[in-house]
């Protein structure tokens, strides 16, 4: 960041001060930081005594040694998508294996005619209105 700037505050959305990033407040510090993949820049912040670990997406974590350890991944044959995988409910509880009731959903938003209807207590004319209105996209 440069000098002639001050560095934005945490506190701005409380106070309801606006914040305003210029283009380049940021650039040495992203310039440094680009120079290393994500596993050595966590390494390196851990060496000076920064609590740092690499943000992991599905991918990581379908292959992260500790959730394959424990068992956490499984299949299902699923009736739209066939065989896909789906993380099972991670605490262990004596010996039992908790197994879902039910498949997971085929696509984003399967249930949500149930959720608002049985849970918000919405009516089908005011779900239909919503949707309608972009409301739950």
């Amino acid at each position: 960041m440069q000098a002639d700037r001050p560095m934005p505050r945490r506190s701005a959305a409380r106070t309801g001060e606006r914040l305003t990033v210029q283009p380049g407040d940021y650039a040495p510090r992203d310039a440094r930081a680009v120079r290393y993949l994500r596993h050595d820049g966590s390494l390196l912040l851990q060496r000076a005594g920064v609590p740092a670990g690499k943000v992991q997406d599905a991918g990581d974590l379908m292959v992260d040694p500790q959730l394959v350890d424990r068992g956490l991944w499984r299949t299902c044959d699923h009736g739209v998508f066939g065989e896909r995988p789906y993380d099972r409910f991670p605490a262990l509880w004596s010996h039992m294996d908790l197994e879902p009731y039910v498949p997971p959903p085929s696509y984003v938003g399967e249930h949500n005619f149930e959720v608002f209807e049985e849970l918000a207590g919405m009516d089908v004319g005011e779900i239909a209105e919503g949707m309608g209105d972009g409301l739950f996209s």
